[in-house]
């Protein structure tokens, strides 16, 4: 008979999630990780394989507790109008610095800058979660279309340019750019995206 797991997986992986968000892959040692996970090398080994394997465990965690809720609130046309939706996704940059002054960026922005280019295991779920975002967009999108005579084409141009505006965001704050600054190029966007 297995011996059931002496520590909750969710716990150490949401643990380990912080310490990339805030040091990325490559600053995060493993012996960082096993203090922060509060796991021997044997248990981490035996239910994450690696380093790799936990950076991979997080990036899915994330996937389910931010990036899914978000394209589904996006998608959601009982939560407000479609504008209303994207404004609300879009404004969350700027309000994590209103709300406690939080510059570790956004976890899926962060690896995609950290680790897509250079591991193919990343840049397949980062592709995957900014798709699952671009496809919400769409919905969202496609429901103020109607009255504002969009068109298919002007409905994706500008799903497309919200998800890079959101990514540009998160970046920039994640650089230290001064808060007014984030106001001013959220605005901004908002102003062009509700135009023809």
């Amino acid at each position: 008979m297995a011996r059931p797991r002496e520590f909750q997986m969710d716990e150490a992986t949401e643990r380990a999630m912080a310490l990339f968000w805030s040091g990325g892959y490559e600053e995060v040692s493993l012996a960082d990780l096993l203090d922060a996970m509060r796991l021997s090398r044997g248990s981490l080994y035996k239910a994450y394989g690696e380093k790799q394997g936990v950076w991979l465990a997080a990036l899915d965690l994330y996937d389910n507790r931010v990036v899914q809720p978000a394209a589904q609130a996006l998608a959601d046309a009982g939560t407000g109008p479609g504008l209303a939706r994207v404004t609300h996704f879009l404004e969350a940059p700027a309000a994590a610095l209103r709300d406690g002054d939080d510059r570790r960026g956004c976890f899926l922005c962060n690896a995609a800058v950290d680790r897509a280019a250079s591991d193919g295991n990343t840049r397949e779920r980062v592709l995957a979660m900014f798709m699952a975002i671009e496809q919400g967009l769409q919905v969202a999108l496609a429901d103020a279309a109607a009255d504002r005579g969009w068109s298919v084409s002007t409905v994706d141009k500008k799903a497309k340019a919200t998800l890079a505006a959101y990514v540009g965001l998160r970046v920039l704050v994640r650089a230290g750019f001064p808060r007014d600054t984030i106001d001013l190029i959220t605005a901004t966007h908002i102003e062009t995206l509700s135009g023809p």
